[in-house]
């Protein structure tokens, strides 16, 4: 699923753009190894626990 948040038009590539995605199955359910997902997932749990 494209997050429309993250869409940049690349500088010096006429009429290109970049936009991240969550990776999902056909069923819907998240991909298990989608990078995005478990980058977020870890940032979401230093906010919660701290650095140390």
């Amino acid at each position: 699923m494209p997050d429309p948040r993250t869409f940049k038009v690349l500088p010096g590539l006429d009429r290109t753009g970049w936009i991240l995605s969550d990776l999902h199955y056909r069923s819907g359910e998240r991909v298990p190894f989608d990078t995005r997902r478990i980058l977020q997932e870890q940032v979401g749990r230093l906010a919660l626990d701290g650095p140390g």
